[in-house]
């Protein structure tokens, strides 16, 4: 039965109430904090290693995208854990007590079937100093130091690892999917626009850019800089649509008579042509 229970609850010392690094945290972060190390999903995974992307932690927290976002930025910029947005995966750098360490080596064996089922990079191999405390903080036996030194110490611990920043600061865009975390770029926007964009220097000077282009334009007293001004009212008088149609029946009617022309002249049938007459000369 003991074995059976075992894996329903975390071990967590009184030390936590008084852990100063998560004690000054807001509340949000320190349920984050907890949910990914003491939940029901944290317990599928390793002590300290919560598998899940943010939308994953904040179902899990019961918090909305947003809180739980903010919350996991407050705990990175305290180094309390870092989160590898692309290959999912929270780390925890540090614990305030040991006791929910591998107490055989047949937890050791588990504990390297759970490891080996995590993403493979370097956030993953970079944990095992910190499980390696644990399991030393209590009592470690031949068998169990045999089975370490065949799992967890075939791993080699990164030692270079990237600086974690804000989730709002992360870009985890591909060339298909834009990250929603990812630096807001600039430039023409899809679509046929109704104007050019301005300049993205907010210091530029309109009208010494415009001297460069070749002077500012005016549009009913407003300078409008280098760029093209808005046309709204299209250029020469108006026209009714019965002069466009009549235009175009013309232009239809003047296509017809160069085919009929050509056709003739190839069939030597260019005397059924009408003659130009010569224009009589004005007498002297």
């Amino acid at each position: 039965m003991a074995k059976r229970e075992q894996g329903r609850f975390t071990p967590i010392g009184h030390e936590l109430f008084t852990w100063e690094p998560l004690t000054t945290r807001s509340t949000a972060a320190r349920w984050v904090w907890l949910t990914c190390y003491a939940s029901g999903e944290a317990k599928r995974s390793l002590p300290g290693l919560f598998p899940g992307s943010l939308l994953t932690i904040a179902d899990v927290a019961r918090m909305s995208t947003n809180e739980a976002g903010n919350a996991i930025d407050e705990l990175v910029e305290s180094r309390l854990v870092a989160f590898d947005q692309r290959n999912r995966l929270l780390r925890y750098l540090e614990l305030p007590d040991p006791y929910d360490r591998a107490h055989t080596h047949q937890a050791i064996s588990g504990w390297w079937t759970r490891f080996r089922s995590l993403p493979a990079c370097p956030q993953r191999d970079a944990h095992v100093p910190l499980l390696q405390w644990m399991v030393q903080q209590g009592e470690v036996n031949d068998k169990m130091k045999d089975v370490w030194s065949k799992t967890f110490g075939s791993v080699s611990v990164p030692t270079d690892l990237p600086t974690f920043t804000r989730l709002a600061m992360s870009d985890t865009s591909t060339s298909a999917q834009p990250s929603l975390f990812g630096p807001t770029t600039h430039g023409t926007p899809h679509g046929r626009g109704l104007a050019t964009p301005l300049p993205l220097d907010p210091d530029l000077d309109l009208d010494q850019e415009a001297e460069k282009r070749g002077g500012v334009e005016q549009n009913a007293g407003v300078v409008v800089g280098p760029w093209p001004a808005l046309r709204l009212v299209p250029e020469g008088p108006l026209r009714s649509d019965a002069e466009i149609e009549a235009e175009a029946r013309n232009a239809r009617a003047d296509e017809m008579k160069a085919v009929w022309q050509e056709a003739a002249r190839a069939s030597g049938a260019d005397f059924l042509l009408p003659q130009t007459r010569p224009t009589p000369k004005d007498p002297e």
